[in-house]
């Protein structure tokens, strides 16, 4: 038993590595318990913990960076809110873990999330270190996982993966902040990736190339690269200074293309992407667009027509008898169809 009443109580590992079967139970009514492994070893256990009534928060610490674990755990039957909280600059693995109210708070170190985890009513908060894993993180709809100024997301476990999230992703802060999004790239089939059954919200004019952190493995190829896909779309936009770059030999953008964000090639790094320039081309080429000519004289430069998604050789891309020229320009860029409302007003 670990805590009593309201009072927290600490477990402190300090050898070189143990596996345990004992039951962690967070005896206490709201007060919680710390597992602290600062061994030269990791504590690992499995025997999934017990918690009696009372909200209550269950924080593993330490400075360990092995393979600290808890086991698969299920506390279907506890009414009141379970905070499992990361903290201190070690790591630790959750095999699996749900609970009806079960809130998720990392604020220093790794937590690696390698079995599915369900939050009930409750969100998951990255505040500082770095949550990494595969999930699937499972939040009700109108939750989110919520990544701080200071926070990460590294997907994938031993190498690249998949991050599955169903809810909200926030990357509003991260974006803003200090933290990153670590991806591994490869072929497109092994690199890193996060996938959203819901939205993604990433500020405005905030995300770009500068809040990734890359590692090339190497077999990377000129295409196109899904970073984050989600089913319900991109809440915001991409800061438009820092979308080019390079990810190892290939140059590209990043882009917001229906509902995902991708990284594109973009060859010559003039902010049109390869596949756009080669679709309107005639011979197709990668690199013949100038991004500040108006090449069918609509009042839209050529990278102008990109963002907005029209035709570049036609004045006119849904045929409305308004030029894209006009329909685009209504202080921000938005659509070229026709909305029935004045695009000179601002």
């Amino acid at each position: 038993n670990i805590g009593s009443g309201g009072t927290a109580g600490t477990i402190t590992y300090t050898g070189s590595g143990h596996g345990s079967d004992r039951v962690i139970n967070l005896a206490g009514s709201t007060g919680g318990a710390t597992i602290d492994s600062s061994g030269t070893g990791p504590l690992t256990f499995t025997s999934q913990p017990t918690a009696a009534a009372g909200a209550k928060t269950l924080t593993l610490g330490g400075t360990n960076i092995g393979a600290n674990s808890l086991p698969t755990t299920s506390l279907a039957g506890l009414a009141d809110v379970l905070t499992v909280q990361k903290s201190g600059a070690g790591t630790w693995r959750i095999n699996g873990f749900s609970s009806p109210k079960n809130a998720w708070s990392v604020t220093a170190g790794t937590l690696l999330v390698a079995g599915g985890i369900t939050t009930g009513d409750q969100n998951v908060t990255v505040s500082g270190g770095t949550l990494a894993g595969v999930g699937p993180i499972t939040l009700q709809s109108t939750k989110s996982l919520t990544v701080g100024a200071a926070g990460s997301l590294s997907p994938g476990l031993s190498g690249a993966g998949t991050m599955t999230v169903t809810g909200i992703l926030n990357l509003s802060a991260m974006a803003g902040g200090t933290g990153k999004l670590n991806f591994e790239m490869s072929a497109p089939a092994s690199s890193d990736k996060i996938a959203v059954t819901g939205t993604a919200q990433i500020g405005t004019g905030l995300l770009g190339l500068n809040d990734f952190v890359f590692t090339d493995l190497g077999g990377m190829t000129a295409t196109t690269y899904v970073l984050i896909s989600t089913t319900g779309g991109i809440t915001g936009t991409l800061d438009p200074a820092n979308r080019l770059g390079s990810i190892g030999s290939i140059s590209g953008a990043l882009q917001i293309n229906g509902n995902n964000l991708e990284f594109t090639v973009d060859s010559d790094l003039d902010g049109i992407p390869d596949s756009y320039e080669l679709a309107n081309t005639t011979p197709p080429s990668a690199t013949a667009f100038n991004p500040s000519d108006d090449l069918d004289t609509d009042g839209s430069t050529n990278l102008q027509e990109y963002l907005a998604g029209t035709n570049p050789n036609n004045s006119d891309s849904d045929a409305d008898g308004f030029l894209d020229g006009v329909e685009t320009k209504t202080g921000t860029w938005v659509s070229a169809s026709d909305t029935g409302t004045n695009p000179l007003v601002f």
